[in-house]
């Protein structure tokens, strides 16, 4: 067989693989999922169902060419393994090989392999290698860095029931936000400096903001201090948004541990400030290393949602004002 690399794009390669796993119930975030190494090409990810508690997560390099040769070069067969220390399945993805050497060697490494068919542009599944999980994969790196910021995902997805319209960010190693884009939106992730999963009211923009500490202040603290004890406000600075944000913290605590004099405090310093404020009213979900079933998930997702309704209604109608 000829070789392919000069009549397909890699591009191309990514997106029948997208495609194919998102028509087998994966969800596949739209950016490169960062684990601290080169990021695999596409990354998808779903529950497990008859299991309430794994994932079915996946790595898949995508490649142009149907050259074995090319394809089991040094620099990405070492990849691959890498790879393999921090996903439990771990592909190679390109157009059809007709190469029985290529199946053997892959099998060995239990690396899986999706061949494709140019032509139709679909996965060939009579021909897949199914990966197995290999000996080299290193549980912490597995769980810190993979299970628990694609089980925020899957649950944010299962709280929402909007993979659409659903934000996601996992571009940095180890960390995670989910939201949508909303003035107020409800913002779940793991990147406060505890690490912790939190799930709260995100509102940055500087007239939302504005809008926000405009409404009454008895009013705004009394409905902030009915929130339980364990809801926090991070309030940070925002002094450049691009091309690189540089912020920094006013003020990280307990809601229920702040007085009223120091509450307006905060909002007088705000309005010096001009607004440029990340405003984040949160409360923990679960432990870096808390590892749940998907009901216990959802569930505290679902009442840290609940809790926070009241909250997000007052701000949602302060933020239909005109000033």
């Amino acid at each position: 067989m000829k070789n392919l690399s000069s009549k397909v794009k890699e591009k191309k390669i990514k997106e029948i693989i997208k495609k194919y796993l998102e028509n087998k119930g994966y969800f596949v975030p739209k950016v490169e999922f960062d684990v601290g190494i080169r990021r695999p090409d596409v990354v998808g990810f779903k529950w497990i169902e008859e299991n309430e508690y794994e994932i079915d997560v996946i790595a898949i390099e995508c490649k142009k060419t149907n050259d074995a040769r090319q394809l089991l070069t040094p620099i990405i067969i070492n990849y691959l393994r890498e790879l393999q220390k921090f996903f439990p399945n771990v592909y190679l993805a390109s157009p059809k090989v007709e190469n029985n050497g290529l199946n053997a060697f892959l099998k060995l490494w239990r690396i899986g392999y999706y061949p494709i068919d140019v032509s139709s542009q679909n996965v060939i599944e009579n021909y897949i290698i199914e990966a197995k999980t290999s000996p080299v994969l290193d549980g912490t790196n597995y769980l810190l860095q993979v299970r628990q910021r694609v089980a925020l995902i899957l649950t944010y997805i299962d709280v929402f029931n909007n993979p659409e319209e659903l934000e996601v960010r996992v571009s940095e190693p180890g960390v995670v936000w989910c939201f949508k884009r909303e003035p107020a939106n409800y913002c779940a992730g793991n990147g406060l400096l505890d690490n912790d999963y939190h799930f709260g009211i995100n509102i940055e923009e500087t007239n939302n903001v504005k809008k926000v500490l405009n409404i009454d202040q008895k009013k705004l603290f009394k409905i902030f201090k009915d929130l339980s004890g364990d809801c926090s406000i991070n309030l940070n600075y925002i002094d450049v948004r691009r091309p690189r944000e540089v912020s920094w913290a006013i003020f990280h605590g307990k809601i229920n541990k702040m007085s009223e004099n120091e509450f307006n405090k905060l909002i007088n310093i705000c309005k010096e400030k001009n607004y440029n404020i990340r405003l984040y009213i949160h409360k923990r979900i679960w432990f870096k290393d808390e590892v749940l079933s998907r009901t216990e998930h959802k569930s505290r997702v679902e009442n840290a949602k609940k809790e926070l309704e009241p909250l997000k209604s007052e701000v949602e109608v302060s933020l239909q004002k005109k000033f």
